[in-house]
């Protein structure tokens, strides 16, 4: 009888010790061990893997800002370079609810997770999103999207993700209001050739730099005309009395130059303050919500 007592509670115990295990291990399974920390700033991109560039990064700010801005979603892109063993899905369920990426009452949070040297790429929808952006259609735009990927091609990759993403989301929002936004999101078409876009970019910056000199040419013209001219008062006195000492030292020639540096600061201190506008709009969305996942979204290999 007590040899019974005995076997009894040995089994109990070892019931109870088996349990643990399990509970534990289920636990490090459920929460990766090399989950990134959370970012203090610049939340909506965090390349660690450093393939994407600081205009494409400037993009997809731009948009995640919009369609937060317009209660769309708060989407977020996370490049590493290596799951390090890790099961991908586990991976980004555990990052998106440990940041809470998304509004908290919404759950409207998109992660986009590139996992650049493993060649992996998964879409994590809020579960409060999940009926609109479903599995399916997340698999879809990732399958859009895996041309550019697969040609390392990240930046418009991203982007492609992204409008087509939002765009859902902007469709759905206008159908059920039976209006369009007042201030939709900015849409970028990436869907072109990569060779094709930089032969626009290097177009629009032969552009730019015709429109910036004309516009010097006819702002240093109105100037030297105007000097001659103090009842005009078109310069602030500070400027006046330096270009004034400049045609007395150096002569009405040298003074052109002298006038052209002074509107390059003056320019180049209208953008530091239109530079700076940006970032403060930035940090206005620049918090994560409190969202969570529970898993829904898309996986695929590139």
């Amino acid at each position: 009888m007590r040899l019974t007592y005995k076997k009894t509670q040995c089994f109990k115990v070892l019931t109870l010790m088996l349990c643990f295990i399990v509970l534990f291990q289920s636990y490090v399974k459920a929460k990766p061990n090399n989950l990134l920390p959370k970012p203090s700033e610049n939340i909506y991109v965090q390349d660690t893997s450093q393939v994407i560039d600081e205009d494409t990064k400037l993009k997809l700010k731009e948009l995640a800002n919009n369609a937060y801005s317009e209660g769309l979603c708060q989407i977020v892109t996370v490049t590493i370079p290596s799951l390090n063993n890790e099961n991908l899905e586990q991976y980004s369920t555990s990052l998106f609810n440990e940041w809470g990426i998304g509004d908290k009452e919404k759950n409207n949070g998109i992660l986009l997770l590139i996992v650049t040297k493993d060649r992996k790429i998964r879409l994590e929808i809020g579960k409060g999103i999940n009926h609109i952006i479903t599995d399916k259609k997340a698999g879809e735009i990732i399958e859009g999207a895996k041309n550019y990927l697969k040609n390392d091609s990240f930046n418009e990759g991203a982007l492609y993700i992204y409008n087509h993403s939002i765009e859902t989301l902007l469709n759905i929002s206008n159908k059920n209001n039976n209006t369009s936004s007042a201030n939709p999101p900015i849409i970028y078409n990436k869907t072109t050739d990569p060779t094709t876009s930089n032969g626009i970019k290097i177009f629009s910056f032969l552009f730019i730099i015709i429109v910036v000199s004309l516009v010097l040419r006819h702002a240093l013209k109105s100037q030297n005309n105007n000097s001659y001219n103090k009842s005009n008062n078109n310069y602030s006195k500070p400027f006046d009395q330096e270009y004034d000492d400049s045609i007395e030292r150096n002569g009405d020639e040298t003074s052109k130059y002298y006038a052209l540096g002074l509107l390059h600061q003056n320019l180049n201190e209208d953008d530091n303050k239109f530079n700076n506008s940006i970032n403060e709009s930035y940090n206005d969305f620049n918090s994560f919500g409190g969202g969570s996942s529970d898993g829904g979204g898309s996986s695929s290999d590139f």
